[in-house]
């Protein structure tokens, strides 16, 4: 948080109740959605990791700069965030979001399966937000605002390793936003002692596909066609 009412906030998925924090929220037009959220779509997650969430960049000044990077960020474990349309002073912004396929399992933390089950609420045309941003005219040429990302796993540095660094750009992105920076500040490098493929579900099986189908194949076509022309020769 900062002097003039601003914060910055993630939470994770447990069962605790915030009653002071739900206030200052919901002031914002924002509330935590109790559950985990799942991903359906191979597109919006790691590999055979369907709660590592990779979700799609909604444009705003905090997200454009990765936006057109073309870089990712990954959310484990990550609850989602209702927004109120009724706030009507706040202006919000569900700045990551997943696919429409998405579930969310409303057990939590005492779910004891991963795949969808009745119950489990489906997130519908236009996804889950994982993060939102929200900003109230607070006086005059003054505002107050608020980022909050739905898990406290973005900044573990295993976790950001992944995407290299893309999660930590996103918080100072989000911190320059909140402070009226015209420029974001760049931190984006390249990690020089160990390198992470971060792949989609889809990304992966289509990479499969051509190591061990594709290629094989193309290799072992060449082979007969060579040994075919030699002894015709």
């Amino acid at each position: 948080a900062n002097a003039n009412g601003s914060i910055l906030l993630m939470t994770d998925v447990n069962d605790e109740e915030y009653t002071n924090l739900q206030k200052v929220t919901k002031h914002f037009g924002l509330s935590k959605v109790d559950g985990i959220v799942f991903e359906d779509d191979a597109d919006y997650c790691m590999s055979n990791y369907a709660n590592y969430l990779m979700p799609e960049f909604t444009s705003h000044s905090i997200t454009d700069k990765l936006l057109h990077g073309n870089y990712q960020v990954v959310l484990p474990f990550a609850h989602a965030i209702a927004i109120d349309s009724d706030v009507k002073e706040a202006l919000k912004t569900p700045i990551l979001h997943t696919s429409k396929y998405a579930y969310n399992k409303v057990k939590g933390i005492h779910a004891t399966t991963g795949t969808y089950e009745d119950g489990d609420e489906k997130a519908g045309p236009d996804g889950f937000s994982v993060a939102a941003a929200s900003m109230i005219q607070s006086g005059e040429n003054e505002y107050q605002y608020m980022v909050w990302i739905g898990t406290t796993y973005l900044t573990n540095s295993d976790i950001d390793s992944m995407v290299s660094g893309s999660n930590t750009q996103f918080v100072c992105d989000s911190l320059s936003w909140m402070c009226d920076l015209e420029d974001n500040v760049t931190i984006h490098g390249k990690e020089v002692t160990q390198y992470y493929l971060s792949l989609t579900k889809s990304k992966a099986r289509t990479l499969t596909t051509m190591m061990v189908f594709v290629i094989p194949g193309i290799m072992l076509l060449a082979g007969l066609f060579t040994v075919l022309k030699r002894r015709k020769l």
